[in-house]
Formats: structure tokens, C-alpha cells, sequence
């Protein structure tokens, strides 16, 4: 454009912001004008002459080795401090996390542990201490009544009429009243008194520091009484009493095991008492003990290695004299007593509940030999079993008479089955069940020993029975005592109207022969025709009396 040259010039106020903003974007750090504090003449510095005014001296910090490498990392390493605190803080919660785990493993352990030493010292059943923990308890017991001089007491608790609960209802119902029990008793026992379970249904208490007998008797007592109290379980009302044997030590004792053996004497001793009772122990029962606990053992032996024997007694025909049965006897012959007699051995077999694998046996062996006769083409009508209420009263019990004659191919009629009166004073309604089936089945069934029960008129009307045996009491005076004679004839007038056929037991001599003749009794069985014998024996005796059956008979 002509004309002269002109320049724009503008003016701004350089003020502190301004001018420390003009050196950040020259990389000149705090950039401003000296101040009279500062050594004007300090470098780094700038002056500046002013036309008109003082000369302006700038200042600014000078940069220091390694400040643009630290402008750089400095982000850098803020980010890894913050990556270091994360990483920190992550573990520190996992430790944390680990340990709370690993305590709780550890309380876990704990707990494992100390459950399986319960289970390993306690009843699984009743949570009762177990036989390892009652015999440590035993023994501290005695060792604290030696050093304290006092006096403790055990007791043995088998309970009366369990079996049944276990064989008629079910072993749900039995364990129940088992727990039941055991509350009972703990209910009843002071702190620091022990009730432990040994197995069935037996228990045994400790009682240390006892002041005296009667302090014992009182517990005992207690406990005779809640244990019979009636037990209500499923809607079903069930009764148990117990048979308990004392004994009381003042732990001066060698062996403390031998306090629950001398307990369980006295126990023994309350059961022929007729249970439901208390029974003390005295030094009279020492060789007792010893001699029941050998036989019990003796008999177990016996049983395991098949060293019993069966031997028969004949039941003869009066109107014939043949051979029309034969009674199964049980015979033990004992390597050192020698012979034991069944009445001693089998109400130890039922107590122990050892008459189940010997009744086993009995019928399985009768019914084999019975099969041997019968194919050889020996006439034998039947062979009779004598059968315990505790094995009848299984639920078990017809299926094991059906498998019986299933495995020796017998029919039903050649077996008979023996029981007293008294399987039905105990839970008749199941035990009459069990006989009709037997019945419908065509099992025989006989009373033996008839005549000394209480029941028998009453019974007579509904048992379904085929025969009476007259107990052998009433025979033995029959041909010289009036009343004998009255009391058989009236037995057996009665059987025959009730269409009964009557077996008479005991017969040793003619007189008595004759007159049960003329009285029309069905069958004689005494030592005057035949001892117990062997199979073998027996087998002579029949072809002796008996002719050789036809094919017909043998089917």
C-alpha cells in the first residue's frame, strides 16, 4: 500500500503469572523478577536496561541433573506405587483368607478328632461310655477310693423281657427302649456316677465315694422302678423290668474287672430270685460265678464245634406197642464234668440267647436223621422237637420250621413240635398267631409237661393243639395213689372229648403201664420200654417193633 511504513506494537503487563508462564513454555522453571531479596548478581539472572526507569533483573531456578528423566518417571513410579499398594493389599487379604481357612481347618480337625475319640469310648446307640471307657472309669474309681478310704459301689442292669420286644415287634422299637433306659438311669445317678452300656441290654453304673449300703439300695431302688414304668414308643405300649446285681469294694482290689464279675453273679442270682429285684453279692457266689461263666463258655465251645449229640426216646402205641414217634433230646457230654444234664445247661442257653443256634441244630439234625429213617424205609411216623417260647416267639420262627422240612423233603406231619404253657403267659396274642400258622401248615403240636403251669384249663379251649403230654409227676404214684389216678384219668377224659390225643411221660414201671392201658392213654413213653438213645440205636428199635413200611407210607 503506498505511503509510509507503520508497526503495531502491543503492550501487556507482564505480572508474575504472565511471566512464570513465558518460561514454563521455554522450559525455564520459576521464572520471575528479582525481588530485593535475591542476590541480584546470583546466575542463573538476566538483566534488563529500561529506557526509563531501573534496569529489571530476572531470575528463574536453574535445572537440576536428572529433573527431566524424574518429569518423566514420576508418573511412572506413582503408578507402580499404586500397582504395589493393590498388590500388597490382595495378599494381604488372602493371607488373611488362609489363615481364617486354615484355623477353621484346624477347628475342624479338632472336632473330627475329638469325635472319633468319643465314638471310640461311647455307645453309637445311647452315648453311654463303652466298655474301654467304663474299665478306665473302674479302675480310677477304685484307685480314688484306696486313697480317699471310702467306698464304691457296681452294679450289673440286665433288662427282663427285652428279646421279646427285639423277635415281636422290631429292632427299632427295642433300641428305643434301650435309649429310653439309658435316660432313665442317667436321670437318676448323682454327678460324677457312671453309666455305661456293655452291650444288649445290659448296663453297669458306678457309683464312687457311696457313703453306705443303703445309700446304694435307694439307687437301686430308683432305678427297679423307672425301669419298669411303662414306655410309649410309635403309639405302642412296652414294659421291661430289670434284674440288678450289687456289689460294693473299697477298691483294695487286685483285678477291678472282678467287681463287674462279681456283679454279674449277683445279677444271676436276682434273675432265679424271680427278677424285676436286687441281688447282693456274697463270697458264696464266687465259685458260682466262676462255674456258670465255664459252662457259659463250655457250652458256646460245644456248640461251635458240633460236640452235642441228639439221642431219641421212643413213644410207643398202647394199643399196638409199635413205635408211633420219638422225643429229640438234647445230650452234652462235657470233656471234664462228663455228662451235663439238659436241666442245667438249657436255662443258661436261654438266657444267654445261645437256645437259638441249639434249637437250630436240634431241629435241623432231627429232621436229617428223620430223612435218613424214611429212606431207608424205617417206619417212623414223626419225630417230636421240644421248642423254647423265645425261639417261637420270632418273627422268624414258621419260616424256619418250613425251611427245615423244604431242605430234608419232610412233610409237615412227620414233625411235632413241643411247648410248655408258659409261651403263652408272655404276649399270647403272638404266640397263639405263630401256632395257628404252624397248624395250617400241619405241623403236630404238643403241651408238654401238662398239668404244673397255671393256665392250662383256660388255654386248652383255644390252643391248636394236637396232643397232651401228662407231666411225669402225675405218673409216677398213678398205680398206688388214688388222687394221681383220679387227676390222670380226669386228663385224659378230658383230651380225648376235646378229640386230643394224650401222651403219658415217665412210664418205668408195669403197674403204671396197665393202668394207663385200661384208662385208654394213646401213647407211653418211659424208660420201662426204652432209655434215650442214638440214632443208631433207634433205627434197631424200630425194625424191632415196627414192619418195614410200604412205598405208600414213606411218600
Amino acid at each position: 500500500m503506498p505511503g509510509p511504513g507503520s508497526v503495531l506494537v502491543m503492550v501487556d503487563r507482564l505480572g508474575p503469572a504472565k511471566l512464570a508462564a513465558a518460561g514454563e513454555s521455554f522450559g525455564i522453571s520459576q521464572l520471575r523478577v528479582a525481588n530485593d531479596s535475591d542476590d541480584a548478581n546470583a546466575p542463573p539472572a538476566l538483566r534488563l536496561d529500561v529506557m526509563n526507569g531501573e534496569p529489571i533483573t530476572l531470575r528463574w531456578e536453574p535445572p537440576q541433573p536428572g529433573d527431566t528423566m524424574l518429569m518423566w518417571l514420576f508418573p511412572i513410579l506413582i503408578l507402580g506405587l499404586l500397582v504395589f499398594a493393590y498388590i500388597t493389599r490382595f495378599n494381604l487379604r488372602a493371607t488373611l483368607a488362609a489363615a481364617r481357612k486354615a484355623d477353621a481347618s484346624h477347628n475342624e480337625a479338632r472336632r473330627f478328632q475329638a469325635e472319633l475319640v468319643f465314638q471310640a469310648t461311647h455307645d453309637s446307640l445311647t452315648g453311654l461310655p463303652n466298655r474301654p471307657l467304663l474299665e478306665e472309669r473302674l479302675k480310677q474309681a477304685c484307685l480314688d477310693a484306696q486313697q480317699a478310704g471310702g467306698h464304691l459301689a457296681v452294679m450289673l442292669i440286665d433288662l427282663d423281657g427285652f428279646k421279646p420286644i427285639n423277635d415281636n415287634f422290631s429292632h427299632y422299637l427295642g433300641d428305643q427302649v434301650l435309649v429310653e433306659v439309658a435316660k432313665r438311669m442317667l436321670a437318676i445317678v448323682r454327678p460324677g456316677d457312671t453309666v455305661a452300656r456293655m452291650g444288649g441290654d445290659e448296663f453297669i453304673v458306678i457309683l464312687p465315694g457311696v457313703a453306705n449300703e443303703h445309700a446304694v439300695s435307694t439307687i437301686a431302688e430308683r432305678l427297679l422302678a423307672d425301669i419298669a414304668d411303662p414306655y410309649q414308643i410309635d403309639t405302642i405300649d412296652l414294659r421291661v423290668t430289670a434284674s440288678v446285681g450289687v456289689v460294693m469294694s473299697d477298691g483294695d482290689i487286685e483285678q477291678p474287672l472282678q467287681l463287674i464279675r462279681q456283679a454279674d453273679a449277683a445279677m444271676y442270682q436276682a434273675k432265679q430270685e424271680g427278677r424285676n429285684n436286687a441281688s447282693w453279692y456274697t463270697r458264696g457266689l464266687s465259685q458260682q460265678e466262676y462255674e456258670m461263666t465255664q459252662l457259659r463258655n463250655d457250652l458256646q465251645h460245644a456248640i461251635d464245634t458240633h460236640a452235642l449229640e441228639l439221642h431219641y426216646q421212643p413213644q410207643v402205641d398202647s394199643g399196638t406197642r409199635k413205635v408211633a414217634g420219638a422225643e429229640a433230646l438234647l445230650r452234652w457230654s462235657h470233656p471234664v464234668r462228663g455228662p451235663v444234664s439238659p436241666a442245667y445247661f438249657i436255662p443258661i442257653a436261654e438266657t444267654t440267647g445261645q437256645i437259638i443256634p441249639l434249637t437250630l441244630w436240634v431241629l435241623d439234625t432231627a429232621c436229617r436223621h428223620l430223612r435218613e429213617l424214611t429212606d431207608a424205609g424205617i417206619a417212623l411216623p414223626c419225630i417230636a422237637v421240644n421248642i423254647s417260647s423265645t425261639h417261637l416267639l420270632r418273627a422268624s420262627f414258621v419260616p424256619t420250621i418250613q425251611a427245615a422240612l423244604d431242605k430234608h423233603r419232610l412233610r409237615a406231619d412227620q414233625l411235632e413240635l413241643e411247648i410248655t404253657e408258659t409261651v403263652l403267659m408272655d404276649h399270647a396274642d403272638r404266640a397263639l398267631d405263630t401256632l395257628h400258622q404252624l397248624k395250617n401248615m400241619g405241623v403236630k403240636l404238643a403241651i408238654d409237661d401238662f398239668g404244673v403251669g397255671f393256665s392250662s384249663m383256660n388255654y386248652l379251649k383255644v390252643l391248636p393243639i394236637n396232643k397232651i403230654k401228662i407231666d411225669r409227676s402225675f405218673i409216677k404214684g398213678i398205680d398206688h395213689n388214688a388222687q394221681d389216678a383220679a387227676i390222670c384219668q380226669g386228663i385224659i377224659s378230658m383230651a380225648h372229648h376235646l378229640n386230643l390225643r394224650i401222651t403219658a411221660e415217665g412210664v418205668e414201671r408195669e403197674g403204671q403201664r396197665d393202668f394207663l392201658v385200661k384208662n385208654q392213654c394213646d401213647e407211653l413213653q418211659g424208660y420201662l420200654f426204652a432209655k434215650p438213645m442214638n440214632f443208631t440205636d433207634l433205627c434197631s428199635l424200630i425194625n424191632q417193633l415196627n414192619p418195614a413200611s410200604t412205598d405208600a407210607d414213606l411218600i
